[in-house]
Formats: structure tokens, sequence, C-alpha cells
């Protein structure tokens, strides 16, 4: 039975919409410290052959993983764009401030070392020069 027209049934909700995943900022904490320490021990394995004395191998070599902001959310399950409105929520304001900047001080850092693709780190990080 469908409800009845102009009801204002909705006004004895207590909240509006999906709770929010985090509303304290020492668990999202323990979780961005998560998302950096698996970035760190899980590297990228790339399989490479070469020739030693004229015998083909097969190998592997293994290459640091650049932290984002993207690749954070993933980890966590939360959209981008809460991501970035928890950045206006006084509580969480000062992790998700330090988040982006570990995550813009690693991909600034390897680029410099040549440990990531620099130009699309640069681009990325708006720090190409555009012309026009």
């Amino acid at each position: 039975m469908p409800a009845t027209k102009k009801n204002e049934f909705w006004k004895l909700r207590k909240r509006h919409g999906k709770p929010p995943k985090y509303d304290d900022a020492e668990t999202f904490r323990v979780d961005a410290n998560r998302y950096f320490d698996y970035i760190i021990e899980n590297p990228i394995k790339k399989e490479v052959i070469y020739s030693i004395n004229g015998k083909t191998v097969k190998g592997y070599i293994t290459k640091q993983r650049p932290f984002s902001i993207t690749g954070f959310c993933v980890f966590l399950g939360i959209p981008k764009r809460s991501f970035y409105n928890m950045g206006k929520d006084e509580r969480l304001m000062h992790i998700v401030t330090r988040v982006r900047d570990i995550i813009w001080v690693n991909q600034f850092e390897g680029a410099c070392a040549v440990i990531f693709n620099a130009n699309i780190i640069w681009r990325k990080l708006c720090l190409v020069e555009r012309e026009g």
C-alpha cells in the first residue's frame, strides 16, 4: 500500500542519506596508514626477459607503486567525492590534508628520482607549463 499523498513522514527521519563511513579522525588515520603500508609492502612486479651467456632467462623486477587519491579511495571503499567532503569536516580536516600532502610528496619525489614517469606525474600535479 503506497503512502498517502502530501504526507510528511520523511520529516520523522533522524538522518538523511547514508551515514558516513568515518566519524572520528583516529579510525581514518589508522586506515590511511594501512593504505600506505599496503602500497609500500606490495610493489608492482614486472616480468623481464634477458640473456645471460646466450641463454634466455625470465625474471622479475619490482617497482614502487605511487600513492594516489584514487587508489586510496578504492582501498578504503569510499567515493572520491566523500574523501573531498571529509576535507571540509572539522573533525577530519587535518587528517585529509595530511593524506593529500603525503600523496603529493610521494608522487613529486618519485618523479624527481625517476622512480615514476615524470611526464605523467608533472601533469597530475599540475606542474607542467601550458601554452596559450
